[in-house]
């Protein structure tokens, strides 16, 4: 799943307060750098979901499974 996510990377450098624009109405900014951990708000519309990304890819999975077993593909 890495080399999925690496292949369309930007990466940037931002500081406390500063923000990034995804298109025009999705808002990610850098609250506050405590150690090693960065908070950042997040500002989009209500029909898009936000995750972070390990309960993102649970989520995937959890769905994958599922049609599996209502396929008769995998035991309970």
């Amino acid at each position: 799943m890495e080399r999925e996510l690496e292949k369309g990377r930007l990466c940037l450098s931002r500081r406390e307060s500063e923000v990034v624009m995804i298109g025009d109405d999705i808002a990610i900014r850098v609250d506050r750098i405590q150690g090693k951990q960065v908070h950042l708000s997040i500002v989009a519309p209500k029909t898009l979901t936000v995750h972070r990304f390990e309960i993102w890819l649970k989520s995937k999975n959890e769905q994958h499974r599922s049609k599996l077993i209502g396929k008769g593909g995998l035991d309970e």
